[in-house]
């Protein structure tokens, strides 16, 4: 698992396709590194201007979005409303942006020093 969090991490920071630890990712069957790998694999079909390899991403990851505090969520809801921005959805893009205000609202509202503090926007 430690290999495949470094190998997202760096794909995440080099911009290099992530498309090779899609298997790897998905077969470990944890949750938080399989989002990561969404994240850092949305960001890149973003930057490719592929919305549906990206919405179908959003898709995979809405099971494990909802409720979800953890810190990738509100960026993975983010490149969603991107995505729906780029097939000219902006119902659902709104969609998307209000679910990464409220998951930024989660992330922040478990962080010890961030209490009743308002994160900065996370989106691009």
């Amino acid at each position: 698992q430690l290999q495949l969090d470094l190998d997202v991490i760096d794909a995440r920071l080099s911009g290099r396709d992530p498309a090779p630890l899609d298997a790897p990712t998905a077969s470990l069957g944890n949750a938080s590194v399989r989002l990561d790998w969404i994240d850092v694999a949305i960001t890149h079909a973003i930057g490719r201007r592929d919305p549906t390899t990206a919405l179908r991403l959003y898709r995979e990851a809405a099971p494990w979005l909802r409720d979800n505090s953890s810190r990738v969520c509100a960026s993975i809801h983010a490149r969603a409303a991107q995505a729906h921005r780029l097939t000219g959805d902006e119902a659902a893009a709104l969609d998307a942006d209000a679910a990464a205000r409220d998951a930024r609202a989660r992330f922040t509202s478990h962080l010890p020093a961030a209490k009743g503090a308002t994160a900065p926007d996370a989106t691009p």
